[in-house]
């Protein structure tokens, strides 16, 4: 059923692209840019690109003559509807790779970046618990006792990716503001130095004002602790949303403008609280190109997720 819907979408959108609905511009989202022997071995590492690959995709795009955007400046486009041949890369959560890794390719390249970055994995109170999951599961000899903590009962013996993604996908639900703290219980149990170990993959307060401070870098907000808004009550909404525009324009001395959805999930509530607090802007997991003919609500701005598995054709498809 679910690629029965997914082949439906597809052809959808080459049905409204051949009517001229879409434009030719588009969002990418990316995550990490890692040396290739540090791609990951589980689960997580769809969220992974080598650096030769996360500039074989540069090329693709300039080989085809776009012209690479802020958000800022995707938003004056759309609205004098300039928008043909323009892409914007963003990359989410605030991964320590960006700076060593991404920053030198766009300084190559001279193509502006945003980084959505999420308030506390800065100062570490809060688990980047994916990637604390893949540290226990390479560590951990006894598979079935982290199952047992969440009384998860699997007839057969599974492979370690198998294990990562049922655990992946409890750790999800329960990553809100009532359930959290079975996260934390999780890991305290079984990798009690996860936050010293954590923090190597993620950005620290000296990095994240460099990259501020980069004529190629934008910073946005990822949201103060990475819950799913919807959900939330609205009174959490707002500090998840205000905290962490506050907390990062203190450190940047600049203004946030853009936010990114954790998940990609939002609702009317969401957009009204960020239009309150002065964002601008804020991104979306939707699918999909800018509009070419209608307007484009601007607090739902499409995007499509790069994952390591992507082939040429992907991006090729869009334009």
């Amino acid at each position: 059923m679910q690629k029965i819907k997914l082949v439906y979408k597809y052809i959808n959108q080459i049905i409204r692209r051949f009517l001229g609905e879409y434009s030719n511009c588009h969002v990418l989202s990316f995550h990490r840019v890692v040396d290739e022997h540090d791609l990951n071995n589980l689960g997580i590492r769809d969220y992974e690109l080598s650096k030769e690959r996360f500039e074989e995709i540069i090329t693709i795009y300039l080989k085809n003559n776009y012209r690479f955007v802020t958000m800022d400046e995707l938003l004056k486009l759309k609205q004098k509807n300039e928008i043909d041949k323009h892409v914007a890369f963003t990359f989410d959560d605030g991964y320590v790779d960006t700076y060593f890794n991404v920053l030198p390719i766009i300084e190559k390249y001279k193509i502006p970046i945003t980084i959505f970055f999420v308030e506390r994995y800065l100062n570490n109170s809060i688990v980047k618990w994916d990637y604390a999951l893949a540290e226990l599961l390479n560590r951990s000899n006894n598979h079935v006792e982290l199952l047992n903590f969440f009384s998860i009962n699997l007839d057969l013996v599974p492979s370690k990716n198998k294990i990562y993604d049922v655990l992946r996908k409890e750790l999800k639900s329960k990553n809100n503001k009532i359930s959290y703290k079975q996260i934390e219980s999780f890991f305290i149990e079984f990798l009690p130095d996860y936050k010293y170990i954590i923090k190597k993959y993620m950005l620290n307060t000296q990095q994240l004002k460099k990259m501020a401070s980069h004529n190629l870098v934008n910073i946005g907000s990822h949201s103060s602790s990475h819950f799913v808004m919807t959900d939330l009550e609205e009174i959490d909404q707002e500090n998840e949303i205000l905290n962490s525009k506050k907390f990062i324009e203190e450190i940047i001395v600049k203004p946030v403008n853009h936010f990114c959805y954790p998940y990609g999930e939002f609702n009317e509530k969401s957009k009204e609280i960020l239009i309150k607090n002065g964002y601008k802007s804020a991104v979306t997991t939707v699918p999909r190109n800018i509009f070419k003919t209608k307007k484009e609500d601007f607090f739902c701005i499409p995007r499509y997720v790069v994952k390591c598995g992507d082939k040429n054709k992907k991006f090729l498809s869009l334009m």
